[in-house]
């Protein structure tokens, strides 16, 4: 009995100073300039077959939810002949997560429009 209270006791521990060092880590690394004001935009382009696109996705909506840097950040894809599969996942993605798909002919409107230029 007392080992496994040891044993829970020394995992809580452990798991409150891994949370303590996460805090200091983005205190230290933490730019001070107030980006939340600003966009960003993150231009992709895709060909053929992409593996780990929804990995991607998922991991760019969760880094920017965290880290609530830029108060409107914008992905978008350009298409240069992506497989069947690949046009696929981007289309079931889009109704989850808030991104666009364009031709490479048409990028410099959509930037234009997204920007609100």
């Amino acid at each position: 009995m007392n080992n496994t209270l040891l044993v829970i006791i020394v995992f809580l521990c452990s798991l409150g100073v891994f949370y303590v060092i996460n805090l200091l880590q983005n205190f230290i690394f933490t730019d001070n300039t107030d980006f939340k004001k600003y966009s960003k935009i993150k231009v992709v382009t895709l060909s053929g077959h992409v593996e780990n696109l929804e990995y991607l996705i998922r991991k760019h909506f969760a880094k920017n939810k965290r880290k609530k840097r830029f108060k409107d950040t914008k992905l978008i894809f350009i298409d240069t002949g992506v497989d069947r599969e690949t046009n696929n996942i981007l289309k079931k993605m889009r109704k989850t997560y808030n991104f666009t798909i364009c031709e490479k002919n048409k990028i410099y409107d959509i930037i234009k429009k997204k920007l609100n230029i």
